[in-house]
């Protein structure tokens, strides 16, 4: 008993403290911070170090102050007794389970490990609790090992996880008071006005004790932690978990920083509308204000910044929103999204009443940089320190710089990753498909949803015949238009859609958009802060386009060959990357076999058939789908299977072509020719060894094709007369092949009409001369074929007399 009186802990006391201590402060909400205290129910879970209350009358238990009550374990043996209380007002008042006077059974799990529980009495039939433990670790741990006392140098995280959501964690340190522990995880500046104030003081700090010199941080996150004004030295931090047994240690050495001033670095030269970066060096740099323009401009736009944790940042700055902003840094003003861990805004204000809403006009702005803003009676923004001075050179808006359209298949493209996939720059749109419009170069990066909604197109369709009007169908209108881009993913170019034509009709006469009639299209834009109305070429531009009904059709052949990869090809006017369905149908040869293709950018589609065990000679019919679409099926009727290709080439060959007979003023190319007989593509190392000299290059041949290399140009001056032997190689792991050819350097020709009996041989397709350089005639000299030829020719004029 002496041991469990040592183990039970009031419950009193433990709902006014947290980490094993009494609170003597309270600054913050002490609600806010775990106890651990919990109502404990048969087949609860508790986490060690939190304290479970079995209470009379709930749950099905029943029990008198003078109960034997035993904790067991999950083997059945006794671990210790637990005392009956009877509950408090204060304890009443802090769970709505429990009345006072009640008897309850406090549960202590601080020293019990992760395994199963039962509370059972000899005297109670109706008390039987199970229960589990768990544990869970607390890992705390700073982002840097060392930080300085001043400037951007102070600043680093200090990372607290665990595999338990929802934790809050006492933090202390030695040689730290709460004071101090306050100016490192907060922002703000006086503790004591959170005196006796149940609210939450920071997003971070829910309460802190004077006492024991510790504050509370809430949840697993990274917490900004500033040391600034810290003492030099080693300091270690202990974090626990304010209502379990889980603690961790931290060390962090503090030493001598020094303060920087932020310099700017690199300037974007913009156009109006555009997003200008502004990059600084911030090493040793934790706050500072940056402004663009002056009192004299009439305009001025200052951003705050602290917390900086960079040795460099870069901030936008948004000359669309120079007029159009606010304050409340949702304005022209922000930090770049590859920073926005590394600083934070503190506020934001701009004196864009001269402005108008419109956009920051063409100029060479002023840049300064510097701390401790002031402002004069009139308002005027000044900064105490210069830290620099630079300019920001905004030019004006130079327009756009073409308009182009594009297709995509039915349904294919939803955003612009699907765009980049499936859309092929077309003026031919077939029906279904889906149209594009990009307004090439647009810019106004900054503008963008501006210029989203200043983009629109008119269709105008043309009269059939002599009698009738034409029909205007616009988005101001009819048309849909839905952007493809967004602010987030815009680079200049805005890519619209120009939704359901194949559903469209005229809102005046209700007629359909016809795809065989002829049409014209225009793009204009409509935004007077960025397009001139008076210049057209500004803000208008008319595009060709021509729109067609779906087509499909087989090229026209007479049969296919009885092997396992038949070919047979066709063509659409569908998008590329349509997909159209194949069939190849025998009554005669009982057979159905079904493929699928996609169509090219030319518009083109090929189809593979398995025929390798079909009947030779049988007739067949070849059916063409549209698969995403509504064009007429194609058919091509009658088809003869032929004979099997019996080809049973494979792997590679190696060949060349070249003069094989050159004079010594004459030169001639090696060309190697190497042909891949394999469905996939290869690659090989090509290598020639010409008179004892090798060279060799890595090639790729795609697969049933061949590819032609000029390995070397053979000069006959260089190489001398006679013959030179050559070897090309060409290899991988899996294939070899080569080729032996000869060079024969014969001596200058001398420019002497007589015949020397040598003719200039080149090789054939073997690579081999085409003669051997004799005469024409075989066993006969010129002079004596001459002679024979003038005695014919004698011969039959006699006759002819």
């Amino acid at each position: 008993m002496f041991l469990a009186a040592i183990m039970v802990v009031s419950v009193v006391a433990m709902s006014a403290a947290f980490a094993g201590a009494a609170a003597a402060g309270n600054y913050g909400d002490e609600s806010e911070v775990n106890d651990g205290t919990t109502i404990l129910e048969d087949e609860d879970r508790l986490f060690q170090g939190e304290t479970g209350l079995i209470v009379d009358d709930h749950d099905g238990n029943e029990f008198e102050d003078d109960d034997t009550v035993e904790l067991e374990d999950e083997d059945g043996d006794w671990v210790r007794d637990l005392n009956v209380d009877e509950a408090s007002e204060d304890l009443a008042d802090e769970f709505s389970e429990i009345d006072p006077e009640d008897e309850y059974i406090e549960v202590d799990t601080d020293t019990l490990d992760g395994s199963s529980y039962n509370v059972t009495s000899s005297d109670a039939d109706d008390l039987d609790v199970e229960f589990d433990i768990s544990t869970h670790d607390l890992d705390a741990e700073f982002d840097d090992e060392t930080v300085g006392d001043a400037g951007g140098s102070a600043l680093t995280d200090l990372e607290i996880d665990s595999e338990r959501s929802d934790i809050t964690t006492a933090v202390s340190a030695d040689g730290l008071d709460y004071e101090d522990l306050w100016n490192i995880f907060t922002e703000e500046e006086d503790l004591e006005d959170y005196e006796d104030r149940d609210i939450d003081i920071d997003e971070d700090v829910v309460y802190v004790d004077d006492d024991e010199d510790e504050i509370v941080l809430e949840n697993r996150d990274d917490f900004a932690a500033n040391f600034t004004d810290i003492d030099t030295g080693e300091y270690e931090f202990t974090a626990n978990v304010t209502d379990t047994t889980a603690e961790d240690n931290a060390t962090i050495e503090v030493e001598e920083g020094e303060e920087g001033e932020f310099a700017f670095t690199d300037v974007d030269e913009v156009e109006t509308g555009d997003v200008a970066n502004i990059t600084l060096d911030a090493e040793d740099v934790d706050e500072g204000v940056v402004v663009v323009g002056d009192e004299d401009d009439n305009y001025e736009a200052a951003i705050s910044l602290e917390n900086v944790d960079t040795d460099e940042l870069t901030l936008t700055y948004n000359t669309h929103l120079a007029g159009n902003g606010d304050d409340s840094g949702d304005g022209a003003w922000d930090i770049a999204e590859e920073d926005e861990d590394d600083a934070e805004i503190e506020w934001v204000e701009v004196d864009d009443s001269a402005l108008d809403d419109n956009p920051l006009p063409a100029n060479n702005w002023d840049l300064t940089v510097g701390d401790e803003p002031e402002y004069d009676r009139t308002d005027n923004l000044t900064l105490e320190n210069d830290f620099d001075r630079d300019t920001l050179p905004v030019d004006e808006f130079s327009g756009f710089d073409d308009v182009s359209t594009s297709t995509a298949p039915v349904d294919a493209v939803d955003d612009l990753d699907d765009y980049e996939e499936y859309a092929t720059e077309s003026d031919e749109i077939a029906e279904e498909d889906q149209l594009f419009v990009t307004v090439e170069d647009l810019g106004a990066n900054g503008a963008y949803d501006v210029l989203e909604g200043a983009v629109d197109v008119n269709i105008t369709q043309e009269a059939g015949g002599a009698v009738g009007d034409d029909l205007e169908f616009s988005s101001e209108d009819e048309l849909d238009l839905n952007a493809i881009t967004d602010s987030d993913n815009y680079d200049g170019d805005l890519i619209l859609e120009v939704e359901d034509l194949d559903d469209l009709e005229n809102s005046s006469t209700s007629e359909d958009f016809d795809f065989d009639a002829d049409h014209e299209v225009n793009i204009s834009i409509e935004d007077s802060n960025y397009f001139d109305e008076d210049d057209d070429e500004d803000y208008d531009e008319e595009i060709d386009l021509s729109f067609d009904e779906r087509t499909l059709e087989w090229d026209d052949i007479d049969e296919l060959p009885a092997d396992e990869d038949a070919e047979a090809s066709g063509v659409a006017n569908f998008a590329p990357h349509s997909e159209v369905d194949t069939e190849a149908d025998s009554d005669e040869g009982g057979f159905v076999d079904r493929s699928d293709a996609t169509v090219d950018e030319n518009g083109e589609f090929t189809t593979t058939f398995d025929l390798a065990d079909e009947e030779e000679g049988v007739e067949f019919d070849l059916f063409a789908y549209d698969a995403e679409g509504d064009a007429d099926d194609a058919e091509l009727e009658d088809l003869v299977l032929g004979e099997a290709d019996d080809s049973d080439e494979e792997g590679i060959s190696v060949d060349a072509d070249y003069d094989a007979n050159i004079d010594v003023d004459e030169e001639t190319d090696i060309d190697a020719i190497v042909s891949n007989y394999e469905d996939d593509e290869l690659e090989l190392t090509l290598e020639l060894d010409f008179d004892g000299e090798v060279a060799d290059e890595e090639i790729t041949v795609d697969g049933d094709d061949e590819l032609t290399e000029t390995l070397t140009t053979a000069d006959g001056e260089d190489l001398g007369e006679g013959d030179h032997d050559f070897t090309i190689t060409a290899e991988n792991d899996d294939f070899s092949d080569e080729y032996d050819g000869t060079v024969t350097v014969a001596e200058e020709d001398d420019g002497d009409d007589s015949d020397d009996g040598v003719d200039d041989g080149e090789a054939d397709d073997d690579g081999e001369a085409d003669d051997d350089g004799d005469d024409d005639t075989p066993g006969f000299g010129v002079a004596v074929a001459v002679v024979a030829l003038l005695g014919a020719a004698m011969l039959a004029l006699r006759q002819q007399n």
